[in-house]
């Protein structure tokens, strides 16, 4: 008797998880003439999708590996979801699917207590079909922005930070600038979109006199915390605010914490072990700063971390994987024109940053190769921990004050790059350009696994209202 039952064929297979390597025997299944695709897509216990491998991260001392797909097409189990990661073995002597980075695969794998698997003897079985089952069920595209809502009022150069509280995505906004893009439109506005609802909520106002601009936000254990920032007066003088803020968001309350030993905005901000968040250069009233400040959320303490070596700059962008950061780009004081007046521009310099484990305030520095292109200002910038690497959207090559036309006269022009340093293969690669262009952006957040800036401003330089993914 032929066997035909392909289900038992895409059972997990146990030996995924195995630390020792041992050879991979697969029997597979004649071809039966008629196959039922409809029942077996009925009876499938686990995602069916086809997507392309955007990661893939080794595990040796456990024998797998962690492969992440952006979904192209899906027919059952990743809906509302535009990215997947599924677990196989590390290589196909132990059973692992031969996946590769930036192709496209059709799988079908199991839901199991580990997270979504596959094995190379289920896929096999199926290799031969999946042009025949494309062809009869055409499958569902993604919805990118599916549910997601505009924000209350457009911001600009705000702080932006995300958490998950009771099982749900919690994303904030604080601060920033507002449409008209002059002083009077700096804002000391919050709120906070909850994974699922259809508008944003406004939250109490930071507890300040004056609205700010470039603040940072880092979440921590269910609260966030956000630093510094500047304001401008009606003259056009700015002052680098000390500031720091704890929002309890089951509370609604704000607590003011430790100020700043050196008062900076426009730095970059990244959270190590759950509990330090670090502040790496950025402006002080009169000039950058190379200090990497140190803030101990459990301690509400300060301390200072090895100075960062790259010319001191503000509007960089950066992000954490483990005890790694990377740094990018950012704009400096080049000189001075014959009349004494500072020259600003953007600086094209990348820094890798490794934290000592024994010693969370050293710091050893490594010089990365530059981006591509111009220095690039006001990036989004964020750690990807599922992917080992650290993400880098939109900015522009313009250095400009908070209106978005440059120090020189010339209008900034928004970008839709987006650069990652990838960890494993140590070395930057440029991925698809994003939808939309954008700049003048403080970090950006993750829902359901996808990456999203939140405002910032657009190729006209007008402040925008949306949530734009990083497709």
């Amino acid at each position: 008797m032929k066997k035909v039952a392909l289900l038992v064929l895409t059972i997990a297979f146990v030996g995924i998880f195995a630390k020792q390597t041992h050879a991979c025997s697969c029997i597979i299944p004649d071809k039966p003439k008629v196959f039922d695709y409809a029942k077996w897509l009925k009876e499938h216990k686990g995602p069916v999708f086809f997507g392309k491998v955007v990661s893939i991260k080794k595990d040796r001392e456990n024998y797998i590996k962690t492969v992440r797909f952006r979904v192209e097409r899906y027919w059952k189990g990743v809906e509302g979801k535009n990215e997947v990661t599924v677990i196989t073995a590390l290589n196909g002597a132990a059973c692992g699917v031969p996946y590769k980075m930036d192709e496209e695969f059709f799988v079908a794998a199991q839901k199991t207590k580990k997270g979504f698997t596959t094995n190379l003897c289920s896929w096999l079985a199926f290799k031969e079909r999946e042009a025949e089952f494309q062809k009869k069920f055409k499958g569902k595209n993604p919805k990118i922005s599916a549910g997601l809502a505009a924000l209350t009022v457009p911001h600009a150069n705000n702080a932006v930070a995300s958490t998950v509280i009771d099982g749900k995505t919690h994303v904030f906004s604080f601060a920033g600038l507002t449409k008209g893009k002059s002083w009077k439109d700096t804002s000391k506005q919050a709120f906070m979109y909850v994974e699922g609802d259809t508008s944003w909520q406004t939250l109490p106002d930071l507890p300040v006199k004056l609205g700010r601009l470039a603040a940072s936000a880092q979440a921590v254990n269910g609260t966030v915390y956000i630093f510094g920032g500047y304001t401008v007066a009606k003259d056009g003088s700015e002052k680098s605010t000390p500031e720091v803020f704890r929002f309890d968001p089951k509370r609604m309350k704000y607590r003011r914490m430790k100020d700043m030993p050196t008062p900076v905005d426009d730095m970059v901000t990244f959270t190590y072990k759950d509990r330090y968040i670090y502040l790496v250069s950025g402006w002080h009233d009169n000039g950058n700063v190379n200090l990497v400040q140190i803030y101990d959320t459990k301690e509400n303490l300060w301390a200072r971390g090895s100075d960062y070596p790259g010319t001191p700059v503000f509007g960089h962008a950066g992000g954490i994987v483990g005890n790694r950061f990377v740094i990018a780009d950012g704009v400096a004081v080049v000189g001075k024109t014959d009349k004494g007046k500072r020259i600003f521009d953007t600086v094209n310099e990348g820094w890798m940053g490794t934290i000592d484990p024994r010693d969370n305030t050293k710091i050893s520095y490594r010089r990365l190769p530059q981006l591509p292109g111009r220095g690039h200002y006001r990036m989004a910038g964020a750690g990807d921990p599922t992917a080992n690497r650290v993400i880098f959207v939109g900015g522009t090559p313009t250095a400009y004050n908070y209106s978005g036309i440059g120090y020189n006269g010339t209008p900034a022009q928004a970008k839709k790059h987006v650069f990652v340093w990838d960890f494993g293969r140590d070395k930057w690669i440029a991925l698809n350009d994003k939808p939309t262009a954008s700049m003048d952006h403080r970090g950006m957040v993750n829902l359901k696994g996808s990456w999203y800036t939140v405002g910032g401003l657009d190729i006209d330089r007008e402040v925008i209202d949306k949530m734009l993914p990083i497709k």
